[in-house]
């Protein structure tokens, strides 16, 4: 359900909640929002407003209304802003409310909570500028794919909305705020940090141009609530920075998170990691099992405007199937200033976690100051017709096939 402010979505999600507990009593639900504050200011007190009953029952500790017979199904109460929470669950339904709020690993994660018992997702929303909620749900509906639909309306649509004050937020807003906040249109976000980042120029599809890299290099970006990440990235003699690959997930140890780095080293022939350097044992665990990394330069300013200059000179080029990353780009955006005469220098935490992986490449590696590992050659010209061996891996023998797994 995709509207404009105060188009009653959370109440519609509520209601759709009550009705699926009551037609499915035996199975277990889940309520989401993005973050815990959301939940508890607006998506839960809407849900117990109209089924006051469960109240007397939710666990706040245990984040689950539970009621006393052990027959009957649980509701997990979830926040997206910490992944790792929402695995584990067999769901027949989500209500996740300000869908369009939460990261594109946290969906994904949200699918599988209900694959089991082919159950719903019902997202209830306003527009968040062009990220997922766009090109992998509401892009497939208006493609008439028959597993999405999509309610869509504007904020003057709900009978109870004040006309006067959609012409008065018309008048004075951005227009490109105004469409996502009234009329549930998907708009460029305002403020975002990468205003240049242009999807006609500095997304490529097909085959990743191997042959004409200097160097293969990672970044990394520790975590286990949020995402551990891995951004590979390929660095022509020209300097300009290829993103091929990208590695998200939640819950891993650093044990396992050192084996799936160890693989890519390998698969490959990464010459160098870089590594958030907030972690140093991680670190050292890395070099532990021979992997070649440096503490990035974790410097958030400058490491941004590096980024900014690459986008402007036209260096930096993000695969089509590295979506997350394309994401955080398109909707990493400044914190809103308390004075709005001061200017807004400081981005909002959160889905960023691709984003500093490419900081601390680009911040910290210069050609020639990469080091190799001892014994191993990064020379990829040795392999035999590149490009042509990656083409065969990505089309197989007619069938679809994810080249990048391992």
């Amino acid at each position: 359900m995709l509207t404009g402010i105060q188009g009653a979505k959370t109440t519609t999600g509520a209601l759709w909640m009550g009705k699926k507990y009551g037609e499915y009593p035996y199975d277990n639900h889940a309520i989401v929002a993005p973050t815990y504050k959301i939940l508890e200011q607006s998506t839960l007190p809407t849900f117990f407003k109209f089924f006051p009953f469960y109240k007397k029952f939710y666990k706040i500790k245990d984040s689950i209304i539970e009621l006393p017979n052990p027959k009957i199904g649980k509701i997990f109460v979830r926040s997206a802003d910490t992944p790792i929470t929402l695995e584990g669950m067999t769901c027949r339904d989500v209500w996740c409310d300000e869908i369009g709020q939460i990261a594109r690993y946290a969906w994904i994660i949200l699918q599988g909570r209900v694959s089991f018992l082919q159950g719903q997702i019902f997202g209830t929303t306003r527009p968040y500028g062009i990220n997922w909620l766009k090109t992998d749900f509401y892009d497939l509906w208006q493609a008439n794919d028959p597993e999405y639909e999509v309610i869509n309306f504007e904020s003057k649509d709900n009978p109870a909305f004040p006309y006067q004050e959609y012409l008065r937020a018309k008048k004075r807003l951005d227009p490109r705020v105004f469409a996502m906040m009234y009329q549930g249109k998907f708009e460029r976000m305002v403020g975002l940090v990468y205003q240049q980042f242009d999807e006609n120029k500095n997304i490529f599809s097909g085959i990743v141009p191997f042959s004409q890299f200097k160097k293969i290099v990672a970044g990394v970006d520790w975590g286990y609530t949020n995402p551990a990440v891995i951004i590979l990235i390929g660095i022509t003699n020209e300097g300009e920075y290829y993103v091929f690959y990208e590695f998200y997930k939640t819950g891993l140890t650093i044990d396992s998170f050192t084996e799936i780095a160890k693989q890519l080293q390998k698969k490959f022939r990464i010459d160098c990691f870089f590594a958030d350097p907030s972690e140093p044992m991680n670190i050292q665990q890395f070099r532990k099992e021979g992997i070649n990394i440096i503490e990035g330069d974790n410097q958030l300013n400058p490491g941004i405007n590096k980024v900014r200059e690459l986008i402007g000179e036209n260096k930096l080029f993000i695969h089509s199937t590295c979506k997350n990353i394309i994401d955080e780009f398109q909707s990493y955006c400044f914190a809103e200033a308390k004075d709005i005469a001061l200017p807004k220098e400081k981005p909002q935490e959160g889905h960023n976690h691709g984003l500093d992986s490419i900081r601390y490449v680009v911040m910290t590696s210069p050609l020639s100051e990469i080091e190799v590992l001892k014994g191993e050659s990064s020379e990829i010209g040795k392999r035999e017709d590149k490009d042509r061996l990656y083409l065969h891996e990505i089309i197989g023998e007619g069938k679809k096939k994810n080249w990048l797994e391992f």
